[in-house]
């Protein structure tokens, strides 16, 4: 059995810890650690002082200890300093998991607290920072319909999806889960018709819940069940604190039967769509490599020649990524207000991004002008041997590089969306392998060892600055 870690005081963030781990574990599942360490006791206290200050704890807890009535649960109370104390008594006691909010303090919402900051540097174990964001009964994480897809979930300190949901079946189903990079938590539950939430186990005989780390897969039997017309629920969640999590799942049908997906109630509280998007770009590598995310969300989009309009260059003047972005759309847009024959897109918003590369050794360069920057006229070779040249003799350490896309939706009546995402990584000495296009021959991103052009479309798709812009893309159509 699990021991879970609660560090808690009498305050309302930090008893979010117990809400997290009711939620996440039944009695079967783990046990609960519950520490409250009073700081306004030094280490140097007398014997006298520091046992009415125990004593004061000890009461505390056992108010908070009842909460968890049919659970395992240890208490420990301490006085000193809490970081220190919190990881010797994971130590101690040998836990599984610390489950702790970023801080106590009213005023630290968007950063991390000293305490939780050492605890998450020392701890002997996994660390969960608690999400605090307020449940307005819409699910905050990313939402997929389609059978099959490579998912990239970020860490869960910060305000990007940490989690998402795969579809329900409606037929008993085998769920494969694939982890590539850092590690997820597989979580099948019910609906609850007197809390009106997923928070009941499945049906019995299947599983609950399945950690599975980079390099691992899974082969999960889902049965088919609902109650009250409510499809169970399948969650993924990323385990990592900061760094990103990537997997792929596969739905299939047991015994040769059709998977049919459910529309599961929550799909209608999932991004917001519209009927058609025009994309901006007349690049056909960049109209392929959207088309290829955009489909994950439902979105049918259609390029700037699909739609018939003008394909007149349009001059990229601006001085940053956001400007160019821009320009482009609002050049797109005038392009259907200028003819009536372009009437049926005058409701259709325009989709329009810039995209570059910004070394680090080379000031940012070459930045804005990353697509021409061996000069007008210039192909993906030139750019890429130029680039070369800059970086003769630059160590690899200091070959660092981030690609940052910008992205705008530009709305008929005039809204305006902007998504930004990135994706650092090293610019090698040598070009490696042949898929992609730009400098992906060039560029190995973070926690791989090969370039764009040899981890292939998928994977980039899943892990690269223009899937996290839409992924941020995603999140302001949710608000």
């Amino acid at each position: 059995m699990r021991k879970i870690l609660l560090p808690l005081e009498q305050t309302e963030r930090s008893l979010k810890a117990l809400q997290y781990f009711k939620k996440h574990y039944g009695p079967s599942d783990a046990g609960a650690i519950i520490v409250m360490v009073d700081e306004s006791v030094p280490y140097s206290a007398k014997k006298e002082e520091e046992d009415e200050a125990i004593r004061r704890i000890e009461e505390k807890i056992e108010v908070i200890k009842s909460f968890l009535d049919g659970y395992d649960v240890v208490t420990k109370a301490a006085v000193g300093k809490a970081g220190s104390r919190i990881v010797k008594i994971a130590r101690e006691y040998g836990a599984s998991v610390i489950a702790m909010t970023k801080s106590s303090r009213p005023d630290m919402l968007n950063q991390l607290g000293r305490t939780a900051e050492h605890v998450i540097l020392n701890a002997p174990c996994n660390v969960v920072i608690v999400n605090e964001i307020k449940d307005t009964g819409a699910y905050k994480g990313l939402v997929y319909t389609k059978a099959q897809s490579i998912v990239n979930l970020r860490g869960q300190i910060g305000n990007k999806q940490s989690e998402c949901l795969l579809p329900s079946v409606e037929v008993d189903c085998n769920y494969h889960i694939e982890v590539t990079v850092g590690k997820v938590r597989f979580f099948h539950t019910s609906y609850n018709s007197e809390t009106c939430n997923w928070d009941l186990p499945p049906a019995e005989g299947q599983v609950a819940s399945v950690d599975v780390a980079a390099g691992e897969s899974v082969d999960i039997r889902v049965n088919a069940g609902s109650n009250e017309g409510k499809a169970d629920r399948i969650r993924i969640v990323n385990r990592g604190i900061k760094d990103e999590a990537v997997f792929s799942y596969r739905i299939t049908p047991l015994e040769g039967r059709r998977a049919d997906l459910l529309e599961d109630p929550i799909l209608e509280q999932g991004p917001s769509t519209v009927s058609k998007v025009i994309l901006a770009s007349q690049n056909k590598n960049k109209i392929k490599e959207l088309n290829a995310i955009f489909e994950k969300y439902d979105m049918p989009v259609i390029s700037r020649d699909q739609a018939g309009l003008p394909g007149d260059e349009v001059e990229e003047t601006g001085e940053t990524l956001q400007e160019n972005s821009m320009i482009k759309a609002e050049a797109v847009r005038n392009m259907i207000l200028a003819d009536a024959e372009f009437s049926e897109y005058l409701e259709c918003p325009v989709v329009a991004d810039d995209t570059g590369l910004m070394v680090d050794a080379l000031d940012g360069a070459p930045g804005v002008y990353s697509a021409r920057y061996a000069g007008e006229g210039c192909t993906y070779d030139d750019n890429c041997n130029k680039m070369l040249q800059a970086l003769e003799g630059v160590p690899y350490e200091k070959r660092t590089a981030h690609f940052e896309t910008v992205i705008t939706v530009l709305y008929p009546d005039g809204r305006k969306l902007i998504a930004r995402g990135e994706c650092r990584g090293h610019i090698l000495n040598e070009k490696r392998g042949t898929m992609g296009f730009g400098y992906d021959p060039l560029f190995v991103p973070e926690g791989y060892e090969k370039t764009f052009a040899e981890l292939g479309e998928e994977v980039k798709n899943a892990i690269s600055h223009r899937a996290k812009a839409l992924e941020e893309l995603e999140r302001l159509l949710n608000e």
